[in-house]
């Protein structure tokens, strides 16, 4: 929302506690000017609200993010160091295709490919430490 996107700009780890975007002090005419060209080309990324309903809903019972889940799979804090979207997407659908040895079952018959792409953008973009 515009809203998100505005406190984004403005403090951007109070919205994305991994965000490694300084604080740039702007004024408010030109966060609403930031918002415009985004929405102008189309941008305002993945609703982090849904992405965590999605992770929360089907991850979170066996992974670890921001120091709440299961133990049962690893920690995905961070994980976005090591793996972009494209991989998270393969790997979240069919997890045995990017490890064959992976315990993980893959969810490609159980969310819906728009969902998935949420989740892997989501994942991907928890940068920073792992924690």
């Amino acid at each position: 929302s515009d809203e998100w996107l505005a406190e984004h700009f403005r403090k951007p780890q109070h919205m994305v506690h991994s965000s490694t975007m300084p604080e740039l002090n702007l004024l408010d005419e030109e966060i609403q000017a930031l918002i415009a060209y985004l929405r102008n080309i189309g941008g305002g990324g993945i609703s982090y609200a849904k992405a965590a309903k999605i992770f929360e809903e089907n991850c979170q019972t066996c992974h670890r993010l921001r120091g709440r889940g299961g133990d049962m799979g690893p920690r995905l804090d961070g994980i976005g160091n090591f793996h972009n979207g494209d991989w998270m997407k393969q790997y979240i659908q069919n997890p045995q295709s990017v490890n064959k040895d992976s315990e993980m079952p893959g969810f490609e018959s159980t969310l819906n490919p728009e969902d998935i792409e949420t989740l892997a953008r989501f994942l991907s973009s928890q940068k920073g430490e792992n924690r």
